[in-house]
């Protein structure tokens, strides 16, 4: 009676193994995971209002079959981002994390009179709204957008303060001037800038330096104060 019972139940147990079948192609999963939610992390300098819009064009997708090449030509649209990243978290949410790049400075074109934004990893970017950037250095000089973003990252390994920085000047000669917010000059040699930085810094705040302007360290280890 025992052994009936368990082929009796073997019997069962194979009937629905081999007659139940769930066809999950794309078509029926379409009616699952549709994304209802989406939360954007990271926008700083990006337009917000504009970024919420288009990536909200993807509510209604299926959260599984979402393309990444969708999510990079939104992403591509917005000069500022450098990065993102999409966390799926089912049933139907997405976070989309962003990575922008830094905005290191303001480049103003004399000849045209406009202000482009420079970031660190060489982006020039034409629209942008000027109010959200008032604390960002300005950079002048005829193609110094092209060398900033080389330039910067030097100045700043120095320990130069970022926040003490009013403006940047580049000459053709392939050398830069830096005005600080306290009205000193540093006049930089074209080669081997950064030491005459570290040195201005290691003596501009000591009493016999305190009252001079300029620094003048164009000439190869000569010092010219005024």
């Amino acid at each position: 009676m025992i052994k009936k019972n368990g082929f009796t139940l073997w019997v069962v147990i194979f009937f629905f193994l081999s007659t139940y079948n769930i066809n999950f192609n794309q078509s029926s999963l379409n009616s699952f995971f549709k994304i209802k939610k989406i939360e954007i992390i990271g926008v700083q300098n990006s337009n917000n209002k504009k970024i919420n819009e288009r990536f909200n064009s993807l509510k209604g997708q299926n959260l599984i079959f979402i393309k990444k090449k969708e999510l990079a030509k939104i992403g591509n649209d917005f000069k500022f981002i450098n990065e993102l990243k999409i966390k799926k978290v089912y049933p139907d949410k997405i976070n989309i994390i962003i990575k922008e790049s830094k905005i290191i400075g303001v480049y103003f074109n004399k000849q045209t009179n406009n202000k482009y934004i420079l970031t660190g990893d060489g982006k020039v970017v034409s629209s942008f709204d000027q109010k959200n950037f008032k604390e960002i250095p300005l950079v002048y000089g005829e193609n110094a957008e092209k060398y900033f973003y080389i330039f910067h990252p030097s100045v700043i390994s120095t320990g130069l303060d970022e926040e003490m920085i009013e403006h940047y000047k580049f000459f053709p000669i392939n050398r830069w001037d830096i005005v600080l917010k306290n009205d000193k000059t540093i006049k930089l040699p074209a080669k081997n800038y950064e030491e005459s930085i570290k040195k201005f810094i290691s003596i501009y705040q000591k009493d016999s330096f305190k009252n001079f302007k300029l620094f003048d360290f164009r000439v190869s280890k000569q010092l010219v104060v005024k």
